[in-house]
């Protein structure tokens, strides 16, 4: 369990620089990427930082070659916070060739986000790209997870404020919502959470986004259970 809080406490930053891929660690002395995903599935004019292989940096990826790229901004959402990492593509400007599909991101340290590209066309560090996310996949994700947020908040009404959210899954198909509870979980109480939940939706209520400080998001009323990290507290979605 201990390992796995390590692990859970990691996804959240990235790894420690001095765990991580030592190219990486040197990238993210220099830089940092910016994140537009919080605004969008797209991104124009987006510089290639860094090009990571299996057998360290490189300055050109090849077509039909795999390996992971470091832009200076990205709209491609990376794993974090149980959220799964958005998939899309990589195209010229004018978004009319493809020059690379992506199929995730991660954080390899903080503040980098590494995209798991297959290229297209060569790529070279340096050259400029259009991001797109792809946007149907990501809004699935984000119902899901607004979704967890809901069963949160259901669970903390019907079983008590003791309930703690341990962990969950966000995903294109499905969500997994982990909690704590201190006794067996009646059925009677699953079908009112579930009540709960599916009256809500029906509500149709309008959501905002709003990218703020952690101090600032738990002065507004939100819950933070995993320690300090903003993507703990309530859905960004």
């Amino acid at each position: 369990m201990q390992e796995q809080r390590k692990k859970a406490r990691a996804s959240w930053k990235g790894g420690a620089k001095e765990a991580a891929n030592p190219a990486y660690a040197k990238i993210a002395d220099r830089f940092t990427t910016e994140l537009d995903f919080y605004f969008g599935t797209t991104a124009k004019d987006c510089r290639i930082e860094a090009i990571i292989t299996k057998i360290g940096p490189v300055n050109e990826l090849k077509a039909g070659e795999s390996g992971e790229i470091v832009l200076d901004r990205t709209a491609i959402y990376a794993e974090s916070g149980g959220q799964v990492a958005d998939t899309g593509a990589f195209y010229d400007n004018s978004e009319s060739q493809l020059l690379a599909e992506v199929t995730g991101a991660y954080y390899p340290v903080a503040g980098l986000v590494a995209h798991k590209v297959v290229a297209k066309e060569t790529l070279r560090v340096g050259d400029r790209v259009a991001v797109l996310a792809d946007a149907e996949r990501r809004a699935r994700i984000i119902r899901n997870h607004t979704g967890t947020h809901l069963v949160n908040a259901a669970l903390r009404t019907v079983l008590g404020t003791h309930v703690k959210q341990s962990g969950s899954l966000n995903a294109p198909e499905r969500l997994r919502f982990d909690f704590s509870h201190l006794r067996l979980w009646m059925r009677k109480s699953c079908a009112t959470s579930n009540q709960q939940v599916n009256d809500e939706i029906r509500l149709n209520t309008e959501i905002e986004t709003n990218v703020t400080s952690l101090e600032e998001a738990l002065a507004s009323g939100a819950l933070a259970f995993f320690g300090t990290s903003i993507r703990s507290t309530t859905s960004a979605w």
